[in-house]
């Protein structure tokens, strides 16, 4: 199921539905009576949810609040969640780590955490940063849509002094099909050792053979928490996986 009325469905076999809408899940839910759930419903970045705080709050708490009430108690969910419920305060934050978001983004994901771990049994909550790809123009990553400026010789900024701990969407679908059959229910940390955006943007670079002497330049932000850890210890332990 998808909800964002921007795009056109990916296969016919998608459905559009508006899951802030109680019926239509409820209906949706009753029709397929999914084993898994995969939530990924939000808007796309911090920035927005602050200009549209009634829309942020229904698109995160709202629709998650409306799966975990109607869906099966049985039902797998697995949800998408973020580091920004973390104030970047603790060097090396574990999973126990007390929240303390610094925005609403922040807020509204800590408590959507909050309503799927006390009501249901069967979740991963999964806190991860950026995602991105390698260059991929169907992508919102300021780091895919840098990649792509970069390969076609135009000049790019990127923070130096923001660091955060990086996934690449391959490593993520990698985790979650791992996941599916796993029963080690909780919440787990993803992502990169921490780097700068440019130290990451660079490194991606040098790997994929994209020139960017000269056209990546270090610029700083004025962005909260300037610096955001995760402890992978957890998943890393659990899967016997690394993330680059």
């Amino acid at each position: 199921m998808y909800c964002n009325s921007t795009i056109s469905s990916p296969t016919d076999r998608w459905v559009k539905a508006d899951l802030r809408n109680e019926v239509e899940v409820a209906k949706l839910l009753k029709i397929y009576q999914p084993d898994v759930i995969f939530h990924l419903a939000a808007l796309p970045s911090p920035r927005i949810n602050e200009e549209n705080p009634t829309l942020a709050e229904d698109t995160n708490v709202g629709i998650t609040t409306n799966l975990v009430a109607l869906s099966s108690k049985f039902a797998h969910i697995f949800f998408m969640s973020t580091d920004k419920v973390l104030n970047g305060e603790d060097l090396a934050p574990t999973e126990a780590t007390v929240l303390e978001p610094v925005s609403l983004y922040g807020h509204l994901k800590a408590r959507c955490e909050s309503i799927i771990s006390q009501h249901h049994r069967r979740y991963h909550i999964l806190r991860f940063s950026t995602v991105h790809s390698f260059g991929d123009n169907r992508s919102n990553s300021f780091i895919d849509k840098s990649l792509i400026k970069l390969r076609q010789g135009e000049k790019v900024h990127a923070f130096d002094n923001i660091s955060r701990c990086y996934l690449r969407i391959d490593q993520l679908l990698d985790v979650l099909a791992s996941l599916m059959d796993d029963k080690q229910y909780g919440v787990y940390h993803l992502g990169s050792p921490l780097k700068t955006y440019y130290e990451r943007i660079r490194d991606l670079c040098e790997e994929m053979g994209i020139a960017w002497r000269g056209n990546l330049l270090a610029t700083d932000g004025d962005v909260v928490p300037q610096s955001q850890n995760l402890n992978t210890d957890k998943i890393k332990r659990l899967l016997n996986c690394v993330f680059t």
